[in-house]
């Protein structure tokens, strides 16, 4: 069985820890550049962006969310996402679904798997001020991890969305293998580190 502790942020398949994307791409420094901001202002980044993230998954499931209880802030975001959809030829069809590999022992929550101008797509919704190196791997990592799972329907390309405060959008698109292939390095590298030098999965 597999399943998702939200409180720890862990995954499980069959009730043993299976690494995340995040992990892999932290345990080989790919978030180095987030050492350097204060600890206070990272965390409030992070509820931030969470709260964007519901609201647009609230929207993305058809679930009405009552007039007044939005944060003002959040607001110009939302109508950035609803924008992006409309304009980008966009038919969801996953949203937040964690995805397991027992293979691989992986695991991980794309933000939207999608149809976007025909081409079955993850999406990866952003809220920072600018898109970090990090993100273009996180994308590889899912598609690999959604690969695998999915055999028989393979995803063509990944997209960071970046909503901004003024409510307007800007795009990455990605095609190549690189960032998958990267990102598949990271995965033999850390495994081969647990494997081999009795190191461990850090949160």
């Amino acid at each position: 069985m597999n399943r998702f502790d939200p409180i720890k942020h862990h995954y499980y398949i069959d009730e043993v820890r299976a690494a995340s994307i995040t992990q892999m791409l932290h345990a080989n420094g790919f978030y180095k550049d987030m050492d350097k901001i204060p600890p206070a202002s990272l965390e409030a980044a992070r509820e931030f962006g969470t709260a964007v993230h519901k609201a647009c998954e609230l929207n993305d499931k058809c679930i009405f969310i009552k007039a007044g209880t939005l944060d003002d802030r959040i607001i110009p975001y939302l109508e950035a996402w609803k924008d992006f959809i409309k304009k980008e030829d966009i038919i969801l069809l996953e949203i937040e679904r964690a995805l397991y590999s027992k293979t691989f022992m992986l695991a991980g929550t794309p933000d939207r798997i999608a149809s976007m101008y025909g081409e079955k797509t993850i999406i990866d919704i952003k809220t920072s001020h600018d898109i970090s190196k990090a993100a273009r791997f996180q994308l590889g990592g899912y598609k690999f991890l959604h690969d695998a799972v999915n055999k028989g329907s393979l995803i063509t390309q990944r997209v960071i969305i970046l909503l901004k405060p003024n409510g307007s959008y800007s795009k990455e698109v990605y095609r190549g293998r690189e960032e998958v292939d990267i990102f598949k390095n990271c995965y033999s590298v850390l495994n081969a580190r647990i494997k081999y030098l009795g190191e461990k999965l850090n949160d």
